[in-house]
């Protein structure tokens, strides 16, 4: 028997949508590990929204207060 996982090794951010007032992030990424989605105001100082673990290469970010300012900047990355 083979077992093999894709060979995907960065993150990526694969479809973003807002509904019912909430802000929807899916991501893509290497399996077995922690995401964590920031958010930030002036792209200067960025603070920890969510953090998910990877188990299949795929998980869904939700920010349920995309409201609060107009200007809300988001990024992901892998914890170490």
């Amino acid at each position: 028997m083979n077992v093999s996982e894709s060979t995907l090794l960065e993150v990526r951010l694969d479809k973003a949508m807002v509904s019912t007032n909430t802000f929807h992030l899916d991501v893509r990424g290497p399996i077995s590990n922690y995401y964590v989605l920031w958010v930030s105001f002036d792209l200067n100082q960025w603070t920890p929204l969510a953090t998910n673990w990877v188990v299949d290469g795929y998980t869904v970010f939700n920010d349920p207060d995309p409201a609060l300012d107009p200007r809300r900047f988001y990024r992901v990355s892998a914890e170490p």
